[in-house]
């Protein structure tokens, strides 16, 4: 049996509420199908086991469960229901690998809007093999991290994981970020100097970006599929149903005050 972890975050902590795009519009949007490991965006959870189950029945699983707390000006311990944050499998088959896939929040239902795969091999393909097979499944890439990363996007919608360089080059620009800093970054990225944002960052893209380390052989490299505009709507969408809540609970606060007797 798998263990469930859980964790929980106050509100104070959550960035300024933004008020935009749906997640249900984002999800409606998004027609970009590739996959890591047999999962894609927009699966359920149940779906997420069965495919990484088929790729590797070594897999165990451990479900992460998060919550909000709030206040309604009194009592700072009000708390949301406990949801699906993240499911993250495990082997340790050859070298460590695993696999961390984040779900949308409430007040959406739990999909998939991000797959991170770490890998490494005690049989490692050479440059040429990690390449060629990369480029089998997903085609040429749209852009490069120098010589050691391979992004492809999503077409048809702004592509936010990219901007140019000095040298006028495309280079991915989604290295160490995570899925909790994907909103702050680019909106850092909207005031600087680079490949133009859009103006509502829920209308980013989705994309691939896989990185090797090491020289020739590839003993260990990650990949991740994200989908950047559901992301960002995601949060939205989660800081207004926490304010939701707690301006529900100043409302039943204030309704149950008394005057006292002096």
């Amino acid at each position: 049996m798998s263990k469930r972890g859980r964790r929980r975050a106050a509100v104070g902590g959550l960035w300024a509420l933004m008020l935009g795009s749906t997640v249900a519009a984002v999800q409606a949007q998004t027609a970009f199908t590739p996959d890591i490991a047999g999962v894609r965006l927009g699966m359920t959870e149940a779906e997420v086991r069965s495919a990484l189950k088929a790729f590797d029945g070594s897999l165990e699983f451990t479900p992460y469960l998060a919550g909000f707390t709030y206040s309604d000006g009194v009592d700072h311990t009000l708390q949301t229901p406990e949801f699906l944050e993240r499911l993250e499998a495990q082997t340790r088959a050859g070298y460590s690998s695993g696999f961390v896939v984040h779900f949308t929040t409430p007040p959406s239902s739990p999909r998939v809007m991000s797959v991170e795969r770490t890998t490494g091999s005690r049989q490692p393909p050479s440059i040429a093999q990690f390449e060629d097979g990369l480029i089998r499944k997903y085609g040429e890439p749209t852009g490069r991290q120098e010589q050691d990363g391979l992004l492809w996007e999503q077409a048809g919608k702004p592509r936010c994981a990219r901007m140019v360089d000095y040298r006028k080059q495309i280079v991915p620009m989604i290295k160490g970020i995570t899925v909790a800093t994907v909103p702050k970054t680019l909106e850092h990225r909207q005031r600087s100097k680079g490949h133009p944002l859009p103006a509502d960052l829920s209308q980013c893209g989705a994309y691939v970006f896989y990185q090797r380390y090491n020289s020739d052989p590839v003993d260990r490299f990650t990949g991740e599929l994200r989908d950047l505009g559901l992301i960002v709507a995601n949060e939205r969408a989660t800081q207004a149903w926490v304010a939701g809540l707690e301006d529900a609970a100043v409302a039943r606060r204030k309704a149950r005050g008394q005057t006292p007797t002096f």
